[in-house]
């Protein structure tokens, strides 16, 4: 890790990140609030599919017992664990999320490889279809079998937002049952 090691941080986005584009819509219509809705998406296989400049740096071993020596293998990608796997990693979600926001004006957040699109029901499939063609030109695609559909409420990073009463000024968030559950139990 010293080796790999960087002076930049990381920035993330949070769960209630539908929340607030809710409140930001409101404020642009104050008077008819849109039905709003919010999916998730997430790539298949991350840390795999990063490039890595240097492939040094990726170079694994494992012990094998049948010839009692490690062999040495380069993986795709940076291996987990090194510091400067998140920080990679991180440029690029945020890179794909900028794209979204500032050309394509696509409301979405991206925390590593989950992201959130939340925009009006008006505005159909379309968020998710440019999210989704951004993913699949940079090479690294969202996994089909972690689609989430569109919903006025869904999870994003272990909290429910729901916005199914949006258009009466009412949207709420609070955690997974299962989240609630361990709690209770503890």
């Amino acid at each position: 890790n010293r080796c790999c090691s960087t002076h930049e941080t990381i920035t993330v986005e949070s769960p209630e990140f539908p929340i607030l584009v809710a409140s930001l819509f409101a404020v642009i219509f104050p008077g008819s609030l849109p039905a709003m809705q919010h999916k998730t998406d997430d790539v298949e296989l991350a840390y795999r599919r990063m490039a890595c400049a240097n492939p040094e740096a990726t170079v694994v071993g494992i012990f094998d017992p049948v010839v009692a020596a490690p062999r040495w293998y380069t993986m795709p990608g940076p291996p987990f664990g090194i510091a400067a796997a998140v920080i990679s990693w991180n440029r690029h979600s945020q890179l794909v999320s900028c794209i979204g926001k500032r050309f394509f004006g696509v409301p979405n957040a991206g925390y590593f490889d989950d992201f959130d699109i939340c925009e009006p029901v008006h505005a159909g499939n379309s968020g998710k279809l440019v999210m989704h063609q951004l993913q699949r030109w940079l090479g690294i695609p969202f996994s089909a079998a972690k689609d989430v559909p569109f919903a006025p409420s869904n999870c994003f990073l272990g909290v429910i937002s729901d916005l199914s009463s949006f258009t009466d000024g009412i949207a709420s968030v609070r955690s997974k049952p299962t989240r609630v559950a361990k709690i209770v139990s503890a």
